[in-house]
């Protein structure tokens, strides 16, 4: 082992795509849905040794700790889908004020 068997933590900066307006609203349906996407691929890796993310993963509790406007959905993409319509339901997550604190919409 390379690097031992410690904890894991990263950071994954997202931004919106070259040539989009800075006026771009990064929190839309759209936005949302893709980085639920990448959120489900990389708590999915898997090692060539078969090591998983969640044996690595940093922990709060029992659970990986995920830092992530996911977790209004509690990191759940099945909950996501079922609750977000639209932009606007996004936007309805922009509106309440323990939200706004940590986010900017």
């Amino acid at each position: 082992d390379v690097f031992g068997s410690e904890d894991r933590s990263f950071q994954l900066l997202v931004r919106l795509q070259e040539g989009d307006s800075e006026a771009a609203n990064i929190f839309t349906e759209e936005a949302f849905t893709e980085l639920f996407k990448l959120h489900d691929e990389i708590v999915q890796l898997t090692t060539k040794k078969g090591v998983k993310y969640s044996d690595l993963c940093s922990r709060f509790g029992s659970d990986c700790f995920v830092d992530s406007p996911t977790g209004f959905w509690n990191h759940n993409t099945t909950f996501y889908e079922a609750n977000i319509n639209s932009t606007a339901d996004v936007g309805q997550f922009c509106a309440n004020p323990f939200l706004s604190y940590w986010f900017s919409c």
